[in-house]
């Protein structure tokens, strides 16, 4: 699951290499981040 959401990352990597990897590694993963706050916080199940 995770080389996936990276793959995109680079495909877009390669169309704007303006953007820096890591706000695209990072924007790709943000729902992955959110949930484990709210998971341990008894939020989501």
């Amino acid at each position: 699951m995770f080389a996936g959401h990276f793959g995109v990352a680079a495909a877009v990597k390669a169309k704007t290499p303006e953007v820096p990897l890591w706000v695209l590694m990072v924007s790709t993963q943000l729902l992955d981040i959110v949930f484990v706050p709210l998971f341990i916080a008894g939020v989501e199940g």
